[in-house]
């Protein structure tokens, strides 16, 4: 396909697609045979931040938060006034694990082997599983986007690279109890659901698109500064995009009707834990310090956890985003636009490292916004005549997948701190090399 058509929709074979869902599934399930063969002695994915995503399963059915088993204890403490454990974070990823962590329930119910405690194996596997169940549903909604635009080979080239090229593998099978392979199924959905909305304006798909917009809050408070995108997505002109939304205006109102039943939801819960709706948990934290100064140099490229150093693939996105704006190729500065904010709000925070991670972990919530200019950069490379060109393409691109499943397998949290510099890191590198 033409760069120049290469955003043009195309459908898909119904054989084609059924063979990438069976090669999707096939990989999910070699994935959880070696995560599960890999922590055979240690099945704690619910810890530290995880568990705060987690707790509200076994708080809500098990326990109560005055009587919850708390593993992190340094981390989520009772609050004085009503003897309760409080949970900072919000129920949005305990509401996407909740199907996997009934049938652990079930499963731990016939088992003679287990109880039902909410903290035992069967528990420990259902975030795992839930994990490889998001992000694997997630890169075939990926495909599906991908595929009416790019051809078959490029499609399946940019799944290779966002799934095995950044540490997007990392928070799926290592660190399952996190937001983010969560985040990338519904960053992952965004997309097609906003084109699906001006294609086809219904009730049914306006529904869709405000819950998959309220979970992604939810989820991830932060993830509401790409809301913007629900409006521009697919704009050919603010004239027609203007006309569009005041066609659709009570549709575009109710929105927000589920994203308000969330935030009640969630505010009751923390007044439950807490006796008060808004409870300021991070008070022992500087916040956004650094908001008229942004570290954005380093959380680009610092050596703790800058993103292009520990996904260097995603510099072809970076290189593919130039390419499709200098094109005028739609959604493109949108995309850049989003990805800017966001890495913004990121190099604000005191800790734009977010230490104790693999990688700018945050930045994996955005990587199906990622993978568009980057399928962009493999279609102009597909269509060049010079065969040089390609073969150099492809050995960049497995180098950087070489070198990020290595650096995933040899990560040892922290790769931050004062006892982790250049030097360090290079002594890694080499190691893999």
């Amino acid at each position: 396909m033409s760069a120049s058509t290469a955003m043009a929709h195309q459908a898909i074979p119904k054989i084609e697609s059924r063979l990438a869902a069976l090669l999707l599934i096939v990989g999910a399930v070699v994935l959880y045979s070696v995560s599960d063969k890999e922590r055979e002695r240690e099945r704690e994915y619910a810890r530290s931040d995880a568990e705060g995503y987690y707790m509200y399963l076994p708080a809500l059915t098990l326990y109560g938060f005055d009587s919850l088993p708390v593993r992190s204890t340094e981390q989520f403490q009772r609050i004085s006034s009503t003897g309760r454990f409080y949970d900072k974070y919000t129920a949005g990823v305990a509401l996407m694990q909740a199907p996997f962590y009934g049938l652990a329930c079930l499963y731990s119910a016939i088992h003679p082997k287990y109880t039902v405690d909410g903290y035992s194996r069967p528990f420990q596997m259902s975030i795992l599983l839930a994990a490889i169940f998001y992000t694997f549903l997630g890169l075939y909604i990926l495909y599906k986007y991908l595929r009416r635009r790019f051809s078959v080979i490029v499609t399946a080239g940019v799944l290779l690279c966002i799934f095995l090229g950044t540490n997007l593998l990392y928070y799926t099978y290592r660190e399952p109890g996190m937001s983010h392979a969560y985040c990338f199924f519904l960053w992952g959905l965004l997309p097609a659901l906003m084109t699906g909305i001006y294609e086809k304006p219904s009730w049914r798909n306006f529904t869709i698109l405000s819950l998959i917009i309220s979970l992604l809050v939810f989820v991830r408070p932060s993830n509401a500064i790409g809301v913007v995108a629900i409006v521009l997505w697919d704009m050919s002109s603010f004239r027609e995009r203007i006309r569009f939304v005041t066609q659709n205006i009570l549709k575009y109102v109710c929105l927000i009707a589920p994203f308000i039943v969330f935030t009640i939801t969630q505010l009751f819960l923390w007044r439950h834990m807490s006796g008060e709706f808004i409870y300021f948990s991070y008070n022992t934290e500087p916040g956004f310090i650094y908001f008229d100064s942004p570290k954005i140099g380093n959380v680009l490229f610092h050596v703790h956890n800058g993103l292009f150093i520990y996904a260097p693939i995603l510099l072809l996105s970076a290189l593919g985003l130039i390419f499709g704006i200098e094109n005028k190729q739609r959604n493109y500065i949108l995309i850049f636009t989003t990805i800017f904010l966001f890495t913004y709000l990121f190099a604000s925070w005191w800790a734009w490292w977010f230490g104790g991670a693999y990688g700018h972990r945050c930045f994996v919530d955005l990587l199906p916004l990622f993978a568009i200019p980057m399928a962009y950069l493999f279609s102009l490379v597909a269509e060049s005549r010079l065969v040089s060109l390609k073969a150099l393409f492809v050995t960049i691109c497995i180098v950087f997948v070489y070198y990020s499943i290595g650096m995933t397998l040899a990560y040892r949290s922290p790769w931050d701190g004062p006892n982790f510099g250049w030097p360090e890191f290079w002594v890694i590198v080499n190691g893999i090399f």
